[in-house]
Order: C-alpha cells, then structure tokens, then sequence
C-alpha cells in the first residue's frame, strides 16, 4: 500500500505509547508529547527516531572510553 492511500483510508491514527486517537495532522500526541510521524497500514502513527539522543549516548560512551584509556 502507498502513504497516501494509507491516510485515505483512516481518519484518525493511534499514539504508539500511550494509544490516544489524534488526528492524521497531529506531530506530537497532546497526552504524552511523544513526536509522531505518518499513519501505519495498521492505523498507528510511527515513532519518529530521536537522533540527537542517539548522538548524546555516543557521546557519553565515548567520554567514558576515553576517561577510562586515560585513567589506567
């Protein structure tokens, strides 16, 4: 199925988290300000990957490495 015929065929799409009804419009759920992207085939809005957590995790691991080559 394409996207479009995806958001043709709900009216409303499904937070992943905490499963509230929003609109096909809504970026963010009200309920929990989780980041949402388009509607899935199965009508629940996909999580949008959060990569500047990504990168902050790479950047404590990292510092941690180094601390650690460093200190002994």
């Amino acid at each position: 199925m394409d996207k479009d015929e995806n958001e043709k065929k709900f009216v409303t799409k499904k937070c992943p988290e905490c499963f509230v009804y929003l609109k096909l419009d809504d970026e963010q759920c009200f309920h929990c300000k989780t980041r949402l992207g388009k509607v899935d085939k199965h009508g629940m809005a996909k999580r949008l990957v959060d990569w500047k957590a990504y990168l902050l995790c790479l950047l404590a691991v990292s510092a941690f490495v180094l601390y650690l080559f460093f200190a002994y």
